[in-house]
C-alpha cells in the first residue's frame, strides 16, 4: 500500500494505480475485520452447531456479492482519476441516453453505473437467504439489512454527485459508504467462513483430589 502510494505520487496519479491503491485499502479493511472476528469467535468458542449451516449459506452469498463489489470499487477509483466523472450529465442516463456513445470516458462512467446496478442481484440473494435463516442466524439479518441500506444510500450519493457536479462533501460520503459496504460484506463473508470450523470444546477442569 505504501509502495502504491509512492508510485501514485511519482507518476502523477495514474488512474489505474489510484484505483488499485483504493482497492488495496479495502483489502486492509478486510484483514482488520478478520482479526476482530477471529478474536470474537475465539471468545465464544466457534459457531454453535445449529448456526453453522445457515452461516455458511449467508456467508457464501456475501462473498459472491463482495467479488462483484471489487469490480465496482476498482472502476469507481479509476473513474475518479480518469476524468470520466463528469462525462455523463444526468442520472440514471448518460446525456439522455441509456447506453454511452463512443467516448471512452462515457463508457468508463456508465460501466461503473452498470456494475453498481448489477450488484443488487447478489445483494438481494444475500438478503433473501438471511431473511429465511432469521430464526437461527440473528447476525445474518443484521448484516444483510445493513448492507442493503448502505447500498441504497450509496446509489443515492452517486446520483447526487452527478446531479450536483461532484461537490467534495458528496464525493467523500460516496467513498465512506463504499468502505462501510465493503466492511459489512467482508464481515458477513468471514463469519460464514469461520462457521466451517467446528466449535471449540472447553477442556474439562481438573478434579480436586480428596485429602488423604
Amino acid at each position: 500500500q505504501g509502495a502504491l502510494g509512492a508510485i501514485t505520487v511519482w507518476e502523477e496519479l495514474p488512474p489505474e494505480i489510484v484505483a488499485t491503491h483504493l482497492l488495496l485499502a479495502m483489502v486492509i479493511l478486510t484483514v482488520m475485520a478478520a482479526t476482530a472476528l477471529g478474536m470474537f469467535n475465539t471468545l465464544r468458542g466457534g459457531a454453535p452447531p445449529g448456526e453453522r449451516a445457515a452461516a455458511r449459506r449467508v456467508g457464501r452469498r456475501a462473498a459472491i456479492t463482495l467479488v462483484l463489489f471489487v469490480a465496482v470499487v476498482w472502476m469507481g477509483g479509476y473513474l475518479g482519476e480518469s476524468g470520466g466523472s463528469t462525462a455523463c450529465e444526468g442520472w440514471p442516463t448518460c446525456n439522455g441516453a441509456v447506453f454511452p456513445g463512443a467516448d471512452d470516458q462515457q463508457i468508463t462512467h456508465m460501466t461503473h453505473r452498470y456494475l453498481a446496478a448489477l450488484l443488487v442481484v447478489p445483494l438481494a440473494w444475500m438478503v433473501a437467504a438471511a431473511w429465511r435463516e432469521r430464526a437461527t442466524l440473528r447476525w445474518g439479518v443484521h448484516a444483510a439489512s445493513t448492507a442493503g441500506l448502505i447500498y441504497v444510500l450509496q446509489v443515492a450519493a452517486g446520483a447526487l454527485n452527478v446531479l450536483y457536479t461532484f461537490p467534495d462533501a458528496l464525493t467523500v460520503t460516496h467513498t465512506v459508504l463504499a468502505s462501510l459496504l465493503w466492511l459489512t460484506l467482508s464481515a458477513a463473508a468471514l463469519l460464514g467462513i469461520s462457521a466451517l470450523a467446528a466449535p471449540r470444546e472447553s477442556a474439562p477442569l481438573p478434579r480436586a483430589e480428596a485429602p488423604a
